[in-house]
């Protein structure tokens, strides 16, 4: 994701996509590439997010480089997490990466 946030292309996670608010944000819509606030998750096509997962969403892309990796996700957040990173990127990008797949083979 941090790729995509140096080349200005990554999902909105400070707000809400539909009407601006930065409370209750609590989905994803693959649609509008971004979270949903509570108000809007009922009339909207998303995917629930945990409260974690918009945390680190919105750590990944605020964060210092140097302080990238300075932190864990709980196996489900990450779970979570890396596939709504993976169907961002496969919308936004029409190729796989080789580097990318030789990465996933090394995940244990």
């Amino acid at each position: 994701m941090r790729a995509m946030v140096i080349n200005g292309e990554y999902p909105e996670s400070f707000s809400c996509v539909n009407c601006g608010s930065s409370e209750g944000l609590m989905g994803y819509s693959d649609e509008k590439n971004g979270v949903i606030c509570q108000n809007c998750f009922p009339h909207m096509r998303g995917k629930r997010l945990m409260e974690s997962t918009i945390y680190a969403m919105q750590y990944v892309t605020a964060a210092p480089l140097e302080k990238l990796y300075t932190f864990l996700l709980t196996p489900e957040v990450e779970k979570e997490f890396c596939s709504m990173q993976e169907r961002f990127r496969k919308k936004l990008i029409d190729r796989d990466f080789k580097t990318l797949e030789i990465l996933n083979t090394l995940q244990i």
